[in-house]
């Protein structure tokens, strides 16, 4: 499982306010260890439930990073937002 948390530190230097938080848990894969197949969980803390579920299918795991991951995740969740 991997767990990425999104928090807010006013000024940098107060204490963190706890914003969302996505889990990625393994699925299991393809070809060995190489391809993996993935569930994404977002959860926003102020509905205090699960926003969004994705499934993220054939990852190159071994190529790429947990960045590669999560912007495959958020991209299947929340689509194309930084659009001109």
């Amino acid at each position: 499982m991997i767990r990425v948390t999104v928090e807010l530190v006013p000024g940098g230097v107060g204490k963190p306010k706890l914003l969302g938080t996505a889990v990625i848990s393994n699925r299991g894969g393809l070809e060995g260890h190489r391809v993996g197949n993935y569930e994404v969980m977002f959860w926003e803390r102020r509905r205090g439930k699960a926003l969004r579920s994705v499934q993220v299918e054939g990852f190159p795991r071994l190529r790429l990073t947990a960045w590669d991951l999560l912007y495959r995740a958020l991209r299947e969740a929340f689509g194309e937002r930084n659009q001109p």
